[in-house]
């Protein structure tokens, strides 16, 4: 009988099909990128907004490979509202962290047009999702 209410999966929250689709569409990208930079890291990493060796790229490439498969994760199985909270606090709280470094580091951190554009994305996204996941509190 456990069994049988084990493996019924509850149906999503239909308010979040929008977070779950916007997940995804940033996910793939992010998780192919830290794939990308993990296997060329000396490659790659010449191009990064800060100097990389080789074994800091790889490093970097885990840090945006954990987030693009929490991403691809709450794509996939993200069910409540309330599941949003802990995965996208986080990510928003790593992102903002991330946008402080070209004000602590501007000898270090130059150019990065295009990276500052994924973060901001990454702090939008996380945005948008916890403004779901808490208005569904406010409903309670």
């Amino acid at each position: 009988r456990q069994r049988r209410v084990a493996e019924a999966e509850p149906a999503a929250d239909p308010a979040l099909r929008s977070v779950r689709v916007l997940s995804a569409i940033v996910g793939v990208p992010l998780l192919a990128g830290a794939a990308a930079l993990f296997a060329a890291p000396a490659e790659l990493g010449a191009h990064w907004v800060w100097p990389l060796t080789p074994l800091l790229a790889r490093t970097v490439a885990a840090w945006y490979a954990l987030f693009g498969t929490m991403l691809l994760s709450c794509a996939v199985a993200l069910r409540h509202p309330a599941e949003a909270i802990i995965a996208y606090a986080t990510l928003g709280a790593w992102s903002l962290l991330l946008l402080t470094l070209p004000l602590l580091y501007p000898d270090d951190v130059n150019g990065g047009g295009l990276w500052i554009a994924l973060i901001l994305v990454l702090v939008g996204l996380s945005a948008y999702a916890l403004r779901v996941a808490l208005r569904d509190r406010e409903r309670l």
